[in-house]
């Protein structure tokens, strides 16, 4: 696909013999993965028994690979041609579709559009021309190439910075929605609840949410150790926790010169802590910090303050670029907040 003066990634794919450079940054093993996680090809079990029929599969390698190639080359020469800027860039300018997250995003798109035209008994792979499924194919295409056209910097950087396998499959979804905003027959699988998980519409009101629950669980906890031990609740947390929060109030007092309350430097993990040390989760807390979605969940007290857990590392992933919360994490902060803050 990079060797064929022909083909639109011409001079693009690095096969290792060379370094890379903004230009030649697609990998062989990024196309082989497109295409290899979707049915364009036949799967078999390792005993050689076939467990999928692929749709572009021919049962000769000879005529699949023509086939194949010849239909994936042509879809890309479309995209390029609408978005030539775009795909001259590679890696440089902040490119996005020209690098291994762009291109496998992009074969895997391709295997969409071909599933969806072949429900819709538009084209059949196996008997018609590539020239025929790249042109029934463009109507699907036109969506991708507008949202390349229209991304914002801030989608763009998700694109580019979402690392490793998971890249190509977060542009690839990137892709569809953007096919599935204009063309209301295109459903893929999973592609909903992907967006659910990974969209950003949750993010601000859960921030929220956490700063609130945090600042309630504290409350909470410190006005509970205080009615149960009077001065002595120092001695009823675990040295690690009082420890990391004397050295954060001393550090912080040292910076600023401010004292602050010992309970300001207390973590929402460090809240847990206390919680199920010693006799507090039985004597104190089990009623309170089990959930009443919860009430029946086995694996004791650890299992039923996950959700503290989880607040602590989205607050950890909350600093970075990236960040989204799922809906089901979403729910779960929603249950804290009523139980704890309304």
């Amino acid at each position: 696909m990079g060797e064929k003066n022909t083909s639109p990634l011409y001079g693009r794919i690095d096969i290792g013999e060379d370094q890379s450079t903004p230009i030649k940054c697609v990998t062989i093993e990024c196309i082989r993965i497109a295409i290899n996680v979707g049915n364009f090809l036949s799967k078999y079990d390792r005993k050689n028994v076939l467990t999928q029929s692929g749709i572009f599969d021919t049962n000769d390698n000879d005529a699949t690979l023509n086939l194949l190639y010849s239909f994936i080359e042509r879809c890309m020469i479309y995209v390029k041609d609408s978005v030539p800027d775009e795909w001259d860039k590679g890696s440089a300018n902040n490119g996005i579709l020209t690098i291994n997250n762009g291109i496998g995003g992009l074969i895997r798109t391709l295997n969409d559009i071909a599933n969806c035209l072949m429900e819709r008994g538009e084209i059949n792979p196996l008997k018609d021309t590539p020239d025929h499924m790249a042109k029934a194919a463009e109507y699907y295409l036109d969506p991708v190439c507008r949202f390349i056209k229209t991304m914002n910097d801030e989608v763009r950087s998700d694109i580019r910075k979402t690392y490793g396998g998971n890249g190509p499959m977060h542009c690839w979804r990137y892709f569809q929605r953007a096919i599935a905003s204009e063309r209301s027959e295109f459903k893929p699988d999973g592609l909903t609840k992907y967006w659910e998980d990974h969209g950003k519409e949750f993010n601000n009101e859960s921030i929220d949410m956490m700063r609130k629950i945090e600042s309630a669980v504290k409350k909470y906890v410190r006005e509970k150790l205080e009615d149960q031990y009077g001065g002595k609740w120092i001695n009823e947390i675990p040295q690690a926790v009082y420890t990391a929060a004397s050295k954060d109030a001393s550090k912080h007092r040292y910076e600023t010169g401010e004292d602050k309350d010992f309970w300001d430097f207390v973590t929402i993990i460090g809240c847990k802590d206390i919680v199920v040390f010693g006799k507090n989760w039985s004597e104190i807390f089990e009623k309170k910090f089990t959930l009443p979605s919860e009430l029946k969940k086995t694996g004791g007290k650890q299992a039923k303050v996950e959700w503290m857990v989880l607040i602590d590392k989205l607050q950890r992933r909350a600093i970075k670029s990236n960040f989204t919360v799922a809906k089901t994490e979403y729910q779960t902060l929603g249950e804290v907040y009523q139980h704890f803050v309304e």
